[in-house]
């Protein structure tokens, strides 16, 4: 039996994503689930159990992690569906009260599923710096060192590749690839996705996001302070893990630089006011 899985980091384009798998026919997503936890939304269903019965109405006996996977697989392959889970990988790579502050730093999920199914998995990525900033730039070295220890990973297991920026510049088309790769129906739902609500990610109370403003466009690079710019072009790893994933790996290679200049010129007037 084949089932889907997708890995993304955080502010990488998986909520978007993961709401258009969800509206292609006869799916079944599971949103951001992991052995150690899961991911939060606007209805904050973290796990297995709940996913299936909230979102899908099927009730699940099993308890642990593993048999409802295998469970709701059974399911699935009955009912003509096709099972995609949505990993929560973050859970797996960066240190949190969830995983005692001891990543496993591999992809449990993966191992598992490939243990026991026909697996198709992809990766979904977003350019380094981009990611970052989304996470509201949080100190440089800790972040890229988690980041890079996923990407090295999840590259070391060769497995297929998916750009955002490329599926925000024609969804429709890119979505078609990911369901091919997938061995899914496709059906255009893009204009349908960015209201879906049964997914978790990035779709939480009291938080706008860029990403959810009602329609899948590409974004803008944000403009930060010189000194953050100047320690993003310095740093070996973001430069590696670029290089790496096919992206410039120069803060500037994406900037408009009208649009820069005024930012920068605002932030230097506010200094001195």
């Amino acid at each position: 039996m084949e089932v889907g899985l997708m890995l993304n980091f955080g502010r990488s384009g998986g909520t978007v994503l993961n709401q258009c798998l969800a509206l292609l026919p006869n799916t079944i997503v599971l949103s951001e689930v992991n052995k150690l936890g899961g991911g939060g939304g606007l209805q904050n269903f973290d796990n297995i159990k709940d996913q299936a019965a909230n979102w899908y109405n099927i009730k699940l006996k099993s308890e642990t992690f593993e048999e409802q996977i295998l469970e709701l697989a059974e399911y699935c392959q009955t009912y003509n569906k096709k099972l995609i889970i949505r990993d929560w990988v973050y859970i797996n790579f960066v240190p949190t009260q969830k995983n005692a502050f001891r990543p496993s730093y591999e992809l449990d999920t993966y191992l598992f599923l490939r243990e026991h199914f026909d697996v198709n998995p992809f990766l979904l990525v977003r350019n380094t710096i981009d990611c970052w900033i989304s996470y509201k730039m949080p100190e440089i070295n800790s972040f890229i060192k988690d980041y890079k220890r996923f990407i090295e990973k999840v590259t070391s297991y060769d497995i297929p590749i998916f750009y955002y920026e490329q599926f925000v510049r024609s969804p429709s088309n890119e979505l078609k690839t990911i369901c091919a790769s997938l061995n899914v129906t496709f059906k255009d739902v893009i204009n349908k996705a960015p209201h879906y609500k049964n997914v978790n990610g990035d779709i939480q109370p009291n938080f706008n996001s860029r990403g959810q403003k009602g329609a899948i466009r590409p974004l803008k690079r944000k403009i930060i302070p010189f000194q953050l710019v100047k320690q993003v072009n310095s740093n070996e790893d973001f430069k590696r893990i670029n290089t790496l994933l096919n992206y410039e790996p120069n803060y500037f290679s994406e900037i408009n630089w009208f649009n820069y200049w005024i930012k920068r010129s605002i932030q230097i007037l506010n200094r001195y006011l």
